[in-house]
């Protein structure tokens, strides 16, 4: 009876320790997602899944509602074809496959929205096809899409070996939920559609075009504050952040004036060659962007770029951060803003470091931990994305 009680506690505080410990969902090019937990200082890896058979995971999409992770397969050689595969996670830190719909590959992100609380139909982009594919949720083996919008150029942008054509990076929804965007690198405009929420069919509105040709928008991050809604699209080959103020005419598509650029480096710095930024996000009164390959703080030290955000919706830009790895292609910022998980592409290291919530700094490094295998510099390999899961 001792014996039992004795196992029955320490399964009790395994529980309880689970329960505290903060949860991630980390993918990586070689096909295997991750599930992490972090604690006190200590980052495990709980459990690996490839059981989807995706070729190339390459972006994770974490609901909070379902607990589903969403990962988008970029299998662009071979038969074409990709997996687009969903993995619920129990508190336990354990993955479970719970669906999975093919698709033509390429995919690199994708997005929930619609319904009634807003994660009804996922809208996914694919980067070599140009392409922007809609899909009822939950996914299934026999889906087929709901929408799928192609798009294509008639000549290469400013930057022809970048540009060459459509290249669709990101899906993300504005604050009301009624419009679905998607930066387009290659044709230097954010596209944009008005979403049926009831049917999750989308309409196309006319793009916020890049403020600069050869930008290069990746990815975005709204914020609404004292009653005005901003758009901040953080340009990958312009190497900088785009600020625009958008409204709601009575023509029923949002439109966005551009304020502000700034770079992701200091004012009047010299930018390392062959840095490329990667990933905006938003906590507060402070913006962040991370750039690739600049190695500021030394070898495969790469760095993120610290901004607060003004009255008006103007950045300041306060400083670059440790990123603690090597190509930090997703960092994701925890909800309560006190820890920052920083995914480093060519290392395949997750790092996780912390933020002051007040000053908005990032600060010293917590933990960091291996995730599948080491990448090849300027590869599509290594890892490719993390999220925390909350």
């Amino acid at each position: 009876m001792a014996v039992l009680s004795k196992t029955f506690a320490l399964g009790a505080a395994l529980l309880m320790q689970l329960a505290a410990a903060q949860q991630l969902v980390v993918s990586h090019f070689s096909g295997t997602v991750y599930a992490l937990n972090y604690s006190d200082g200590n980052l495990t890896i709980t459990d690996q899944n490839k059981q989807a058979g995706q070729r190339i995971p390459s972006w994770v999409t974490w609901d909070g509602k379902s607990r589903t992770a969403y990962v988008s397969d970029e299998s662009w050689f071979g038969a074409r074809t990709g997996r687009f595969a969903s993995y619920g996670l129990s508190e336990a830190g354990k993955l479970t496959v719970s669906g999975v719909a093919t698709t033509n590959g390429g995919d690199v992100a994708s997005g929930v929205y619609g319904g009634p609380g807003g994660n009804s139909f996922i809208g996914q982009a694919a980067y070599e096809a140009g392409t922007l594919t809609t899909w009822a949720l939950p996914l299934e083996s026999s889906d087929t899409p709901i929408q799928s919008f192609q798009y294509f150029m008639n000549a290469p942008g400013p930057n022809p070996e970048r540009q060459n054509k459509p290249h669709l990076h990101s899906v993300f929804t504005d604050p009301t939920g009624d419009f679905l965007l998607s930066n387009d690198l290659g044709a230097d405009i954010t596209r944009v559609w008005s979403i049926a929420s009831d049917t999750g069919r989308l309409t196309e509105c006319p793009g916020i075009r890049a403020h600069t040709g050869g930008d290069g928008p990746r990815h975005s991050v709204f914020r609404e504050a004292d009653g005005v809604t901003y758009l901040y699209v953080i340009n990958e080959l312009g190497e900088t952040v785009s600020g625009y103020v958008v409204t709601y005419p009575s023509s029923g598509c949002l439109s966005a004036q551009h304020f502000q650029s700034i770079s992701t480096f200091p004012e009047n710095s010299t930018k390392p060659a062959n840095t490329k930024a990667a990933e905006v996000h938003i906590k507060g009164n402070f913006l962040y962007a991370s750039n690739r390959n600049d190695e500021t703080f030394g070898k495969e030290r790469d760095s993120i770029a610290q901004y607060s955000i003004g009255a008006d919706g103007r950045l300041r830009f306060l400083g670059l951060a440790n990123a603690q790895g090597f190509f930090p292609r997703t960092y994701s910022i925890s909800e309560d803003g006190t820890l920052v998980a920083i995914g480093g592409q060519t290392d395949a290291v997750v790092s996780i470091v912390e933020r002051d919530t007040e000053t908005g700094l990032i600060g010293d490094l917590l933990a960091r931990i291996n995730v599948g295998q080491r990448g090849t510099y300027m590869g599509e390999d290594g890892l490719s994305a993390v999220t925390w899961a909350e």
